[in-house]
């Protein structure tokens, strides 16, 4: 039962990852591509850094109380928050406001749940799962790596759309 487990969590860390590296280590790329000067990409990101720096205690906080909000959901919350952003982010044509805002919240939001992708397997691991954390984490960064690698090549060959 314990490979069932560790492979869903694995799963999770994958996605997690494959979307970490589109967002954050393209960030610079899309912007630039977009119309953003380097000034401006560095604001963003420095915005986007500081607002998840102070909502991750936030949300973390709301989720130990008892209520609706747990970890799961949380998650679930954040990757609908996160597929929205990316949605208007693919219909926005270099408008530089709603770009700016839509992925600072895409950004922010993507640094806020990683913790919480943390405090879910020990929640699951409390509650009987066997999880190999250190297998899953890890299966998880491969993931980025084959991302940047495809993606990267992709980008490369075709531009960003715009």
């Amino acid at each position: 039962m314990g490979r069932f487990w560790t492979f869903r969590y694995t799963l999770l860390n994958a996605a997690y990852f494959v979307a970490f590296c589109t967002i954050h280590a393209l960030a610079a790329v899309y912007l630039l591509a977009n119309g953003f000067n380097n000034t401006e990409v560095g604001v963003l990101l420095a915005i986007a850094n500081i607002l998840s720096a102070i909502a991750q205690p936030v949300f973390a906080g709301i989720i130990d109380k008892p209520g609706a909000l747990t970890n799961r959901r949380f998650i679930i919350i954040s990757v609908l928050i996160i597929m929205a952003g990316s949605a208007i982010l693919m219909i926005t044509d270099k408008n530089k406001p709603i770009i700016f805002i839509a992925y600072i919240i895409i950004y922010m939001i993507q640094f806020a749940y990683q913790p919480v992708m943390t405090a879910l397997c020990f929640e699951y691991q409390k509650a009987g799962c066997n999880i190999f954390y250190g297998l899953a984490r890890g299966l998880g960064s491969a993931s980025f790596a084959v991302t940047a690698f495809f993606i990267g090549g992709i980008v490369e060959d075709m531009g960003t759309w715009r």
